[in-house]
C-alpha cells in the first residue's frame, strides 16, 4: 500500500507497481488528507517510529 498527501501521486505509483506484476498493490483514496477526516490514527511525534540504531564503536 502506498499513499501520499492527497491521493493523486500514490495513485500513480499503484498503476506502476501493478505494470510490475505487483498485482495487489492499491493506495489511499484521497492519501493522508482522508484519513485524517476520517478520524482514523494518526502518530503525533517528533521521534522515528523506528529507533535509529547506534554504531558501537
Amino acid at each position: 500500500m502506498v499513499f501520499c498527501n492527497e491521493g493523486y501521486a500514490s495513485s500513480i505509483a499503484a498503476v506502476s507497481l501493478h505494470q510490475l506484476g505487483l498485482a495487489r498493490a492499491t493506495d489511499i483514496v484521497g492519501g493522508f488528507q482522508a484519513w485524517r477526516t476520517a478520524g482514523l490514527p494518526v502518530r503525533h511525534s517528533d521521534q522515528p517510529s523506528v529507533p535509529a540504531q547506534t554504531i558501537a564503536g
